[in-house]
């Protein structure tokens, strides 16, 4: 398949409607191999609804940032519980499956975009967050792996990004836009079934390691303690 590259943003307006031309100047996707790609809009609705917690001022919210996003594991790591009152102006309502990514720089260049578990569902979210929400068979799991993709850094060069340097924003339209491997429901589930694998022997392994330094901070403790009584 051949990929041109366009400059002028009237030629990207009147054509954006056709993923092959539709590519930001920075991205190269012959570097990705052979890949189909789709739009993001494809897969995923990007809701904009948001919600004024402050109408139910006694009740408590479940409430992200992006400070509590982890941008190595793409997980929630912090959920604050605020009441209504506590909340200011309108919010972005995140249900499960759902992924946050955020839209301005530098957290959008770190990663910041999470998967949102029954755990935490429903929560408030920044406005600084686009909610990417998996249509019907679609693979939350394979969205927010696709969106973590040095394809989608590949795309956000300067031309896409609004704003000034280093508060930089993307704008719903492009979010929209971003192109993501356009791959079947079936493999889709194959992908998701090797990520969760791959989290599962991570953890072990992690808890191995631990136990490990446990076990070598009480063998020093025990050779000091050794040691004082000589």
């Amino acid at each position: 398949m051949k990929y041109v590259t366009i400059k002028n943003s009237q030629a990207i307006e009147k054509r954006r409607d056709d993923p092959r031309v539709y590519l930001p100047t920075a991205f190269n996707p012959v570097k990705y191999g052979n890949i189909k790609w789709c739009k993001l809009s494809k897969m995923v609705e990007t809701p904009s609804a948001t919600y004024n917690a402050s109408k139910e001022p006694d009740t408590v919210f479940n409430y992200i940032d992006l400070a509590d996003i982890d941008e190595i594991d793409g997980k929630v790591i912090n959920v604050q519980h605020k009441l209504g009152v506590e909340i200011k102006g309108a919010k972005v309502l995140l249900n499960k499956g759902d992924i946050a990514f955020a839209r301005i720089e530098p957290s959008i260049f770190n990663k910041k975009n999470a998967l949102i578990t029954e755990e935490i569902s429903p929560c408030l979210g920044s406005t600084e967050i686009f909610i990417a929400r998996p249509k019907e068979g679609i693979s939350s799991i394979y969205i927010h792996w696709a969106l973590r993709g040095e394809w989608i850094s590949d795309q956000l060069n300067p031309g896409i990004l609004r704003g000034s340097t280093g508060r930089r924003r993307l704008k719903r339209e492009d979010f929209s836009n971003l192109l993501i491997p356009d791959i079947s429901i079936e493999l889709q589930s194959k992908i998701e079934k090797i990520i969760i694998e791959g989290y599962k022997k991570r953890d072990e392994l992690l808890m191995k390691a631990n136990n490990e330094i446990e076990k070598a901070k009480f063998k020093l403790i025990t050779i000091i303690e050794e040691n004082n009584k000589n």
